[in-house]
Formats: structure tokens, C-alpha cells, sequence
């Protein structure tokens, strides 16, 4: 009955907008396009505005491209910052990351938020550069000195991951609030995770479920799902699965993979809908696509029991396989006992063993998994368990230090 838990997200880069016409609106655009023409970079900025967001125009990427360019070009910083966000995202110019890094950094050095907040996540994600999430911290404390709500969301998910220490929620928690403060919506989601699960402030529901309302209200799918779980749950409000499922399905919509997995989930158990096994694994092999490790358990699990597929040990342990080198627990689990009374697979303790042991160590010695690998743990010899455990928990560490911004 579990659904899928909530995730921090990756936060999103978006500057530009309407509001950042600073160009008085009594010219025409005809008027305006001849000033720029004539060099006047104020016109040219402000028709870069224009056509990237289709204001008294038809919106047209290139055309905004072309008048950011020369102002660019003669030094303009949100210009140059504009740009770079052009050449990351590929709108309107083929996508080069370089490129963005020439002109976010052209931009950075006269103290443009925008830039200093993208030329770090392309340091952070290695985009373009070699990565330095060193020089990406940097930039962004640079840029949330100025009041970037996304630069401040960033550095609180450093903080969350402790990334250059131990975890510091409290930390996170400061910065996500400054950039509540400032609108962000990201933020909005992340802080309501806080609240929801208690890390760095007094767990309440009805706090997060404010937060996530407040992000709802930006149409973003992650604070749908989040805010549809609440309500799966009865968690700060009242249990209502008819509003669950209306939330997730806008959120699935969007191809946002924990909704996708979460209704799946609704219509196996019959929760607030009919049971309808053929629709829940539809819905889980969307999610399963697009890299959900428990949608791929869950099909697993069809195959496994039989519920809703016919019983195939075989392609279940394909789905089961593919779910644990995610770090999904419990697919761990059933393969080592698939692996232990050899169900379509030739017995072998030892991968059984290992399984048990990436469960036991992923769930933190869920007393289950401990006691699986316990039971088996006589077939070993002393020497095989503790080549098992190191090989095993130096492939945990790996995934634990894999960055995602």
C-alpha cells in the first residue's frame, strides 16, 4: 500500500519573463525594431523579451536570439545572461553548452544573478566544463547574495546532501525559506518535504500541505504528486482518494513518474477506483520507461505472484533486477529469493547473500532482510560473507555519492 516516497527535486532554471521589459511601451514595434536596428541596445534587449515571450508578437525563438546577440555583443549582461540560457536549453540556437558558458560568463563578471546561478549548474552538472561543484557553490552564493531564489534553493540542496559536510537541514532549511520568501516554488515543494517528514524543523503536515498547495497553484507535477500523496494519506488533511487520483493524473500527465507510479499503485489495490490491474500496469510501465525504480518492482511483482500477468519467475526477475540496481530494497530482496529456492534460476546462496545484504544495508537492517540474510549466512564460509559485504557496501557508497543537480 505504500506509495511512492517524495524526492527533493532538481531545481529548475527559468529568467526570463515579461516583467523584464524595461523599455516604456509607447513605441510601436515597428518603431522599436528601427531603434535597434540603429544600435540602441535598450530597444534590442527589450525586443529579445518581446519575441521569446510573444508579447504583441508572435513569439519566435530565433528572432529573440538574433536582437539578444547584439546586445550581447556590445556588453549588455542580461543580454549575454539571456543567451546563455538560450544555448543551454537549445531554444532558438542549437543547443551548446559552450556557448552558454561564453556568455553566462561574460554576464557573471558584471554581477548578473541569472548568469552566475547558470553558469553554476552547468559546472554542477558537468555540462560543457569539467565539473566543479566547488565553482558551481561558489557562483550561486554570489548570485543568492543578490535575492536568486534559485541559487538560494540550490545551495539549501547542498546543504540537504551535505555535499562539502555532514547533512545540515537546519541549514537547508534557512535558505529554502528565503527562497519561499522570494516566490520559488522549488523551494515551496522542497521545504514542504521538510515539514511533511520532520527533517531540520517540527514535523506538520498542515505546513507542508500549504507548501505544496502554494506550488500547485505554479502547475508544477512534483507538488501535484506530493500534494496528492497528503492526500492518500489523510496527512494534514482529510483522506480523500477520489482528490488523490484527481491530482496524480494531472501530474502523470506531465510525465511526472511518481504519479504515473502512484496511480498504478491506486488501481492495483482498488483505492478509491475500481480494481483494474490492466490499467495499473499500464501506468507502471509509463513510469518504468522513463527509469521509475518502484514501477519496475511493481511489474516485477505481477510477474512474481500473478496478480494481473500471468506467474513468470523469469521476466520478474528481469524487472526485479533492474529495480535493485536503482537501490530499490525490496527488489533486492526477492531476488535473493529467487536465488535461494531457485525459482526459474539455479540456486546460488552466494548472489542470494549479497542481495540480502545490498537490502539490509539500503533499508538501514530493516528486520526483515537481516533476517533473510541471517537464515542463509551458514552456507558461507567466513571469509566469502566479508568479501560479500565489502564488495557490496562499496557499491552502496558509490551510489550515494552520485550528485543530481
Amino acid at each position: 500500500m505504500n506509495l511512492n516516497k517524495k524526492v527533493l527535486l532538481i531545481f529548475s532554471i527559468c529568467f526570463i519573463s515579461l516583467a523584464n521589459i524595461s523599455i516604456v511601451h509607447s513605441y510601436t514595434l515597428t518603431e522599436i525594431e528601427a531603434k535597434g536596428l540603429r544600435g540602441d541596445i535598450a530597444s534590442q534587449v527589450t525586443l529579445g523579451y518581446r519575441y521569446y515571450n510573444g508579447a504583441e508578437v508572435a513569439k519566435d525563438y530565433e528572432q529573440a536570439a538574433k536582437w539578444w546577440s547584439l546586445a550581447a555583443a556590445k556588453g549588455n549582461a542580461e543580454a549575454q545572461a539571456n543567451l546563455g540560457l538560450m544555448y543551454s536549453a537549445g531554444e532558438g540556437v542549437v543547443q551548446d553548452f559552450r556557448m552558454a558558458i561564453k556568455w553566462w560568463s561574460l554576464a557573471a563578471k558584471q554581477n548578473n544573478a541569472d548568469a552566475q546561478l547558470g553558469l553554476g549548474r552547468l559546472y554542477a552538472r558537468g555540462n560543457g566544463v569539467k565539473q566543479d561543484i566547488v565553482r558551481a557553490r561558489d557562483l550561486w552564493e554570489l548570485s543568492a547574495r543578490q535575492g536568486n531564489a534559485s541559487a538560494q534553493a540550490s545551495l539549501g540542496l547542498i546543504a540537504y546532501k551535505g555535499i562539502f559536510t555532514d547533512p545540515d537541514y537546519a541549514e537547508a532549511v534557512r535558505l529554502w525559506r528565503l527562497a519561499v520568501k522570494n516566490g520559488n516554488a522549488d523551494a515551496q515543494i522542497n521545504l514542504g518535504v521538510m515539514y511533511e517528514n520532520g527533517f531540520g524543523v517540527v514535523q506538520s503536515y498542515a505546513e507542508a500541505v500549504r507548501l505544496y498547495e502554494l506550488a500547485v497553484k505554479h502547475g508544477l507535477a512534483e507538488a501535484q504528486t506530493n500534494l496528492g500523496s497528503m492526500y492518500y494519506r489523510g496527512r494534514g488533511v482529510e483522506q480523500d482518494y477520489a482528490k488523490a487520483l484527481e491530482l496524480y493524473k494531472l501530474a502523470a500527465q506531465q510525465g511526472e513518474i511518481r504519479a504515473q507510479t502512484n496511480l498504478g499503485r491506486m488501481y492495483a489495490d482498488g483505492s478509491g477506483v475500481e480494481q483494474d490491474y490492466i490499467t495499473a500496469r499500464r501506468w507502471w510501465i509509463l513510469a518504468a520507461k522513463k527509469g521509475s525504480a518502484l514501477a519496475r518492482f511493481n511489474i516485477g511483482l505481477m510477474y512474481n505472484t500473478g496478480n494481473g500477468l500471468n506467474q513468470n519467475y523469469t521476466k520478474s526477475r528481469k524487472w526485479f533486477e533492474l529495480a535493485a540496481d536503482q537501490g530499490n530494497a525490496e527488489a533486492h530482496y526477492r531476488l535473493g529469493v529467487l536465488y535461494t529456492e531457485g525459482l526459474d534460476v539455479t540456486i546460488n546462496i552466494a548472489k542470494a547473500y549479497a542481495h540480502f545484504t545490498f537490502a539490509t544495508i539500503i533499508s538501514k537492517n530493516n528486520e526483515k532482510y537481516v533476517k533473510a540474510k541471517d537464515r542463509i549466512a551458514i552456507d558461507l564460509s567466513e571469509d566469502e560473507k566479508i568479501k560479500i559485504a565489502a564488495e557490496v557496501k562499496k557499491e552502496v557508497m558509490k551510489a550515494e555519492k552520485k550528485l543530481d543537480f
